[in-house]
């Protein structure tokens, strides 16, 4: 059954000093299923693999590596549009950004 992926999952993957047992087992599950994320999420691991070049964590070859191992992997965006009144309401209403209401949304 598909699930909605996190970026505080997808970092555990290349930054060493992120990586659980969490991270790990989420990894392996995408072996047999896939994964959704809103579209923000692209921007979010573009951001999260510039600090981590700015850091010295990584390089920029192996930051683009990262992308690259990351777009083979079974993990759809979904692209359909949300009014930004539903992502303010379940932001309200839970607690939270409104960048995690979207994930919260596709859920």
């Amino acid at each position: 059954m598909p699930f909605v992926l996190h970026n505080s999952v997808t970092c555990g993957w290349f930054l060493e000093n992120q990586a659980t047992s969490h991270t790990e087992a989420i990894a392996r599950r995408l072996e047999d299923d896939h994964a959704v994320v809103p579209p923000r999420w692209e921007l979010e691991l573009a951001n999260l693999l510039r600090t981590a070049c700015l850091k010295q964590r990584l390089t920029a070859p192996s930051a683009q590596e990262v992308l690259g191992r990351i777009a083979s992997l079974p993990i759809a965006i979904d692209r359909q549009p949300v009014r930004p009144g539903e992502i303010l309401a379940l932001a309200l209403r839970f607690g939270l950004s409104s960048y995690d209401a979207a994930y919260l949304e596709l859920a």
